[in-house]
C-alpha cells in the first residue's frame, strides 16, 4: 500500500516521517524538547536555535543563512535581522501596541490609537496618513487614504461583510443564507452573481447576471465529478483515494494520469494516446520530464530549492545563483554570458549589470518606492508619485516628461493629451484625443456589447449566446456604417469551427484531439492542412493561398556576430549605451527616454526619413514621412487596444477603419478613402494575412513571406498595414515588408530580432527567452510575439493568473513588474502596453483589467473584514469575518495533494468522522486537510469570458487556490497558434498533483505534458522585510511537535506576511497589540498539549475526546500565529 510512517523518540516526539516512496525527514530535539533541527531526505538541513528565555532566536536555512530575533525584557520582538544583515526593528507603547517600526532600508512608520487601543491612523515616512474609524460594534467602518479619500464598510448583524463603498460612492454588496454561505454578489454597476448549494452546503451551482448556469456534479463523497455547462459536461474520474486519473471533454477526448505514491503526476497519456513522464528528487521537486518524442528537459535545485539551472532539449544550460535573501545574484545564459545584480542589505534592487559591464542603478525615496533610475550612459528616469504612492510625473532626461491624472479611485484618466474615462466597475468607456473620441459599452454579464467609433459616426456591435442554451460565447459582430455582419459557430468542446463572411466565404477550422489546428480553409482562397511530431511541432503546413512563399524564395547567406550582450557586432550595425539599435546596414534609428522610436531613417541616397510621435500611454499616434501625415486613434475597451481608425492629420479625413473581436483578433477593414468599401482578412494560423477579399469574393490584396516575417512576394493596390502577424494587431511600417512595429518594441524582419531589449527581462521562467533581443523564442513557426513583452505560448484567450502575474513581479530585471503594475516602467511602459501584451499573449485585456482590480478591491474588503481591532482585555480572535469562500469549498471537496504547498502548517477546523480504521492516518488526514495543502481545483479554468465562470473563477483566485484557464466558451473566433512547451505558469513545479494538472489541462488538452515543467518562481521582496521561506518535511508531522521551522514561519515567515504584504490597504486595520498575559513558550506548550491529547484520543478510539482536542489545537496554532503577528508585522506595508 501507499502508507506513510513515522517514527518516535522515547519522549513521545516525532523523530521521523517516511513516505511511500522510501524517503525520510527526520527530526531531532534539544534536551527542553524544542525542535532544533530537521534533515531532509537529501541530507538538506534547517536547524533553529533559542534564547535562555526559551525563545526562537535564529533559523539557520539549508544554505546555513541565518536569521535572527532579538527581544526586549518584556518578550516582544525589537529586532530581525537577517543574512545580509539588514535589519528591521520595532518599539511599542506601554500597553504593548507597535509604536514604530523600521528597517536599513526605510525610515520609521509609526501608528497612533484610541483609547479602546485600536488603530486609528498610520504615519508614513514620508509623512503621508491613512486614518481608520470604527462602528459601535468595534468593527472597521471607513479607512481615509493619505489624499483623504475614504473607502466605507458595512457589515451585517453577524459580522460578515454586507458592503464596501469606493470613494465615488459605487457600492458591492453581499448576501448570505441562514447558514451564512454567499448568496448573491452585486457589483457597482447592479450585475448580480447568484450561488446555489446542496442541504449539506456544497457549491452546486453558479448563476450569472444573465442566467448563464454552471452546475458542479458530485460523488458520494462529495468530490466534484463533472463541470456541467450549456454546451456539454466536462468530467473527472478518480481512483479510489480519491485522485483524478482522467479527464474527459463533452466530446468524448480523453486524458489518462498516471500517479506515484505520493499521488504526484509521473505519467500523462493524451488523448491521441502519447505518453509524457516526469521525475522527481527526494524532496519532490521535479527533476527531468520526457515528451512523446522522447526529448528531456531537468532541472536542478540548490540546497534551498531555488532553481540552479535549467537543460532544454538541445540547447546548452542556463543557470541561477541566489544571494542569502533568495534574490537573482548570477544569471547565466545559454552562451555562458552572465548578468549580475546587486541588493541592499534589505533586498532592494540596487543595481543591475550586463555582461558588457553596463550598469542600471535604482535609487528609492523614504517609503522605500522608486524614484529615480541611472542608466548605462548616463541618461536617467524620475518618478514623481501622489500621497498614496501612485505615479504622477515621469521625467526622462532626454525626453519625454510624462504626467499623469488620476481620479478617486487611483485610475489614469489623462496622459498628457489623452484623456480616458472608466465605468463603476473600472471599465474603460472612453478615450479622447485630438478631438476625437472612441467609446464602449458593455452588457449585464459585463462583455463588451458596443465599440462606439469616431465620436459616434458608427458602431460596431457584438453578440452572444446567452442562457437559455447558450454559454457567452461571441456569436456575431456587425457595424452600422456598412451593415457588416460576421457569424461564429463553435463545437461542444467550445473551440471555433467555422466563420461565416457576409460575401458568402466561410472561415473553417479543424482541430485534433489535442486542440491542435490541422486544416484551415478560408473561403475559396485558402486551405492548408498541418501535421505535427510527437513533441507538437508542426512539421508540415501543405496546400495552397494566393501566394505562394515557395515560388519566391530569396537565396540569401548572412552571417552576423554577436557580443556577450547578444547585440549583433557584425559591421554596419550600431547599439546604443542603453542596448538600442541605433544603425543596421539599411536603415538608422533614433530614439527618446522611454525606449520609444522617433526618427526611421532609409541607407539611401536620398532618404525619406519617417518621424513618430507617441502619447502618454505609449500609444503611436503619428507617422510623418514626405510631407504626409497620418494619426491614429485607439480603443482600450478592445483586448490589445488595437487601432481602429486612421485619419489624414491636416484636414482629419477618415482614410480606414478596423473591425476587431472583443479579444483583439483583426476581421476587416472600411477603406473610407473610397467610400466605405470592406475588405475581409484571410490568415493563416499564426496569424499572417495571407489574402484580402471583397464583397464579391474577389482577391484584393495577398501576400507570401518567409517565417521571420519578410513580405516575399505581394499583390493588390489596398493600402492597410496589417501583414505580418497582422491578425494580433502588429503594424508594418511603410512598404519596405521588414519593420513592424509590435506594440512595446520595434521588430525588424530583416535579422528577426528587435530594436530594443525585453523591457520584461529576464522571464526566469521562460529560458528560450533569456536573449533580450530574440523574437518568439526563436520559433516563428509556432509562436508569436506581437506585444513585444509576451511570447503567444497557448492558444486561446486565457486569464492571466495571479499565480503568472506573481512570476512575472519576480522575474523582471529591476523589478519592473511591481512597478509596471502602478501604470509606469523604466523605459516609459505603461499599463497599456502591458495590458496589450497580456491580451496578445492569449490574455483577454478586459479580464486582466477586471481581475487586478476585482483582486485589489475584494482582498482590501475581506482584509479589513478578516481583521478586526482587538480591545484591551478581550478575547482576540483572527479567523476570518468575511463571506464563505467559494474556493475553500470546492478545494475541500476535490481532495488533496499533500505536496501542494509546504511553506506552512495551519491547522483548521475539520472533520473528526473518521475516514479509516488506523489512529495514525486518520490523524494525517485531519493534517492533510489544511487549507493551505488542499489542491487548487479541477474547474479553476472556468471560462473567463462566461460570467459564471468569470465570477467564481475571481473568488476562488483571490485566496490564491485557483488558477482560471481557457474554458472552450472563450475561444477567439480564429484559430490561434500552437500551443507551446511550456506551461501556464500556475500551481508549483516542484510539487504537482494530479489535481493539480487537471486544473492545469482542463480547457487546453494541447498543453498536457508542459504543465507543471516549469521551475518555481519564488519572491520574498514584497515586502522587503526579514523573511524567509522554509522548507518542509513529505507529509506533515502526526505528532504532538510541528515541524522546527514552523515557529519561525509564524512569526517571520512569508505566510504571516501574506495577508499584509499582498492586501491592498496602505496598512492593514489591525491593532498591533503585543499578546498580552501569555509568553510564546506557554503558547508552545499548550499547542504541544492539545496536539498530544489529540493523537491519545485517536489511538483511543474516542472521537468526542479528539473532536474537543482538535479544537483546542486549532484555537492554540492560531494564537501563536497571532502571537508572532501582533509582535511583529502589523501594520507593516504601502504598496
Amino acid at each position: 500500500g501507499h502508507a506513510t510512517t513515522f517514527g518516535y523518540t522515547p519522549m513521545g516526539r516525532l523523530a521521523a516521517v517516511t513516505n511511500p516512496l522510501g524517503e525520510a525527514t527526520h527530526f531531532a530535539y534539544d534536551a527542553a524538547g524544542r525542535p532544533i533541527r530537521t534533515t531532509f531526505a537529501d541530507d538538506a538541513r534547517t536547524e533553529i536555535s533559542y534564547d535562555a528565555a526559551g525563545r526562537p532566536a535564529a533559523f539557520t536555512d539549508e544554505a546555513v543563512h541565518a536569521w535572527r530575533v532579538a527581544y526586549d525584557a518584556r518578550g516582544a520582538v525589537v529586532a530581525v535581522t537577517n543574512p545580509a544583515g539588514g535589519a528591521t526593528t520595532y518599539s511599542y507603547n506601554l500597553d504593548g501596541t507597535l509604536q514604530r517600526m523600521s528597517d536599513s532600508d526605510v525610515g520609521p512608520v509609526s501608528n497612533r490609537y484610541d483609547a479602546a487601543r485600536r488603530l486609528v491612523e498610520t504615519v508614513w515616512p514620508d509623512g503621508a496618513r491613512v486614518q481608520y474609524a470604527y462602528d459601535e460594534f468595534g468593527a472597521l467602518a471607513a479607512v481615509v487614504d493619505a489624499l483623504g479619500r475614504t473607502n466605507r464598510y458595512e457589515t451585517d448583524a453577524d459580522g460578515r461583510l454586507a458592503a464596501a463603498v469606493d470613494p465615488l460612492g459605487k457600492t458591492n454588496r453581499f448576501t448570505y443564507d441562514a447558514a451564512g454561505r454567499l448568496t448573491n454578489a452585486v457589483d457597482r454597476t447592479g450585475r448580480a452573481m447568484a450561488y446555489e448549494y446542496d442541504l449539506v452546503g456544497r457549491l452546486m451551482a453558479v448563476v450569472d447576471a444573465t442566467g448563464v448556469r454552471t452546475e458542479f456534479s458530485r460523488d458520494a463523497n462529495g468530490r466534484i465529478t463533472g463541470l456541467i455547462t450549456p454546451t456539454g459536461t466536462w468530467h473527472v474520474e478518480r481512483n479510489l483515494s480519491g485522485a483524478p486519473v482522467a479527464l474527459q471533454t463533452p466530446l468524448g477526448r480523453r486524458t489518462d494520469f498516471g500517479l506515484d505514491a505520493l499521488h504526484r503526476v509521473v505519467r500523462v497519456t493524451n488523448a491521441l494516446g502519447q505518453t509524457s513522464t516526469r521525475a522527481y528528487d527526494a524532496r519532490g521537486r521535479a527533476t527531468a520530464g520526457v515528451d512523446p518524442a522522447g526529448r528531456a528537459t531537468a532541472f536542478a535545485y540548490d540546497p534551498r530549492g531555488l532553481p540552479a539551472g535549467i537543460q532544454l532539449p538541445d540547447s546548452n544550460a542556463v543557470a541561477y545563483a541566489w544571494n542569502a535573501l533568495g534574490r537573482l545574484e548570477t544569471l547565466t545564459d545559454f552562451n555562458g554570458a552572465e548578468w549580475t545584480f546587486a541588493y541592499s542589505p534589505m533586498g532592494r534592487l540596487q543595481s543591475a549589470t550586463d555582461p558588457l559591464f553596463r550598469a542600471t542603478l535604482y535609487g528609492y525615496d523614504a517609503n522605500g518606492r522608486l524614484a529615480y533610475l541611472v542608466h548605462p550612459g548616463g541618461e536617467t528616469t524620475g518618478f514623481t508619485r501622489d500621497a498614496n504612492g501612485r505615479v504622477l510625473r515621469i521625467q526622462h532626461s532626454a525626453g519625454p516628461d510624462l504626467q499623469f491624472q488620476r481620479d478617486a479611485l487611483g485610475r489614469m484618466t489623462q496622459a498628457n493629451d489623452v484623456d480616458r474615462a472608466y465605468d463603476a466597475e473600472g471599465r474603460l468607456v472612453s478615450e479622447a484625443h485630438a478631438g476625437v473620441t472612441n467609446a464602449a459599452a458593455y452588457d449585464a454579464a459585463g462583455r463588451l456589447e458596443w465599440a462606439a467609433y469616431s465620436n459616434g459616426a458608427f458602431a460596431v456591435h457584438y453578440e452572444y449566446d446567452n442562457y437559455p442554451g447558450g454559454a457567452g460565447r461571441l456569436t456575431a459582430v456587425s457595424d452600422s456604417l456598412t451593415g457588416t455582419q460576421i457569424d461564429f459557430g463553435y463545437d461542444a468542446d467550445g473551440r471555433l469551427r467555422t466563420v461565416t463572411l457576409p460575401n458568402g466565404e466561410v472561415i473553417t477550422t479543424t482541430w485534433d484531439d489535442l486542440d491542435r489546428l490541422t486544416r484551415l480553409q478560408s473561403g475559396e482562397q485558402v486551405d492548408l492542412e498541418m501535421a505535427y511530431d510527437l513533441s507538437g511541432r508542426l512539421t508540415n503546413a501543405v496546400g495552397f493561398a494566393p501566394l505562394d512563399p515557395s515560388g519566391h524564395v530569396e537565396t540569401a547567406i548572412a552571417s552576423l556576430t554577436f557580443d556577450a550582450a547578444s547585440q549583433i557586432s557584425s559591421p554596419g550595425f550600431a547599439h546604443d549605451a542603453r542596448g538600442r539599435v541605433t544603425a543596421t546596414p539599411e536603415r538608422t534609428f533614433a530614439w527618446d527616454g522611454a525606449s520609444r522610436l522617433t526618427s526611421i531613417v532609409p541607407s539611401t541616397t536620398n532618404p525619406q526619413p519617417s518621424t513618430l510621435s507617441y502619447d502618454g500611454f505609449g500609444q503611436l499616434r503619428t507617422r510623418a514621412e514626405a510631407g504626409n501625415t497620418n494619426r491614429f486613434f485607439y480603443n482600450p475597451a478592445i483586448a490589445g487596444a488595437p487601432l481602429v481608425a486612421e485619419t489624414d492629420a491636416a484636414t482629419g479625413a477618415p482614410l480606414r477603419y478596423y473591425v476587431w473581436t472583443p479579444g483583439g483578433r483583426l476581421l476587416y477593414v472600411i477603406d473610407a478613402a473610397d467610400g466605405n468599401q470592406v475588405y475581409f482578412y484571410h490568415f493563416d494560423a499564426t496569424g499572417n494575412a495571407l489574402a484580402l477579399t471583397d464583397t464579391n469574393k474577389a482577391v484584393v490584396a495577398a501576400y507570401a513571406y518567409d517565417p521571420y516575417g519578410r513580405i516575399l512576394a505581394s499583390t493588390g493596390t489596398v493600402t492597410q498595414p496589417f501583414t505580418f502577424s497582422g491578425a494580433w494587431g502588429v503594424r508594418q511600417d511603410g512598404a519596405s515588408g521588414t519593420l513592424y512595429q509590435m506594440r512595446a518594441r520595434w521588430y525588424d524582419a530583416t535579422i528577426g530580432r528587435f530594436l530594443s531589449p525585453e523591457p520584461l527581462w529576464p522571464q526566469l521562467a521562460e529560458p528560450k527567452a533569456l536573449n533580450p533581443y530574440q523574437y518568439a523564442g526563436g520559433d516563428p513557426i509556432r509562436f508569436v510575439d506581437p506585444s513585444g513583452l509576451f511570447v503567444n505560448w497557448a492558444s486561446g484567450a486565457q486569464v492571466f493568473t495571479d499565480a503568472q502575474l506573481d512570476a512575472y513581479l519576480a522575474g523582471g530585471m529591476m523589478g519592473l513588474m511591481a512597478l509596471l503594475l502602478q501604470d509606469v516602467d523604466l523605459d516609459g511602459l505603461s499599463m497599456d502596453q502591458i495590458r496589450w501584451g497580456l491580451a496578445l499573449a492569449g490574455v483577454n485585456e478586459e479580464n486582466v483589467r477586471r481581475q487586478l482590480h476585482d483582486r485589489f478591491e475584494r482582498r482590501k474588503a475581506e482584509h479589513l473584514a478578516r481583521h478586526p481591532a482587538p480591545c484591551h482585555g478581550q478575547p482576540f480572535d483572527s479567523q476570518p469575518q468575511r463571506p464563505p469562500d467559494p474556493a475553500q469549498e470546492i478545494a475541500a471537496q476535490l481532495g488533496r495533494v499533500p505536496a501542494l504547498n509546504k511553506q506552512t502548517a495551519r491547522y483548521q477546523p475539520v472533520s473528526l468522522e473518521p475516514q479509516s480504521s488506523s489512529p495514525a492516518s486518520e490523524l494525517s488526514r485531519l493534517q492533510d486537510s489544511a487549507p493551505e495543502k488542499m489542491v487548487g481545483i479541477a474547474f479553476r479554468t472556468l471560462n473567463s469570458e462566461d460570467p459564471a465562470g468569470q465570477t467564481l473563477a475571481k473568488a476562488l483566485i483571490d485566496d490564491g487556490i485557483l488558477t482560471p484557464a481557457n474554458l472552450p466558451g472563450n475561444r477567439e473566433p480564429f484559430p490561434e497558434p500552437d500551443p507551446a512547451p511550456t506551461p501556464p505558469l500556475s500551481g508549483s513545479l516542484t510539487e504537482l498533483g494530479a489535481d493539480d494538472l487537471v486544473a492545469e489541462i482542463l480547457f487546453s488538452p494541447g498543453a498536457l505534458w508542459s504543465a507543471g515543467l516549469r521551475p518555481p518562481v519564488r519572491r520574498y521582496a514584497i515586502p522587503a522585510a526579514a523573511h524567509k521561506p522554509i522548507r518542509r518535511a513529505e507529509a506533515p508531522p502526526a505528532a504532538p511537535l510541528p515541524n522546527p521551522g514552523d515557529i519561525l514561519d509564524w512569526m517571520v515567515g512569508p505566510e504571516a506576511l501574506r495577508d499584509y504584504a499582498r492586501s491592498a490597504v496602505a496598512p492593514p486595520p489591525l491593532a498591533p497589540n503585543r499578546f498580552q498575559g501569555r509568553r510564546y513558550p506557554d503558547l508552545q506548550k499548550t499547542r504541544n498539549d492539545a496536539f498530544s491529547r489529540v493523537a491519545a484520543h485517536l489511538q483511543s478510539g474516542d472521537m468526542a475526546g479528539a473532536r474537543e482536542a482538535m479544537d483546542a489545537l486549532n484555537q492554540a496554532e492560531r494564537d501563536l500565529t497571532d502571537y508572532g503577528r501582533l509582535n511583529l508585522f502589523a501594520p507593516l506595508y504601502k504598496e
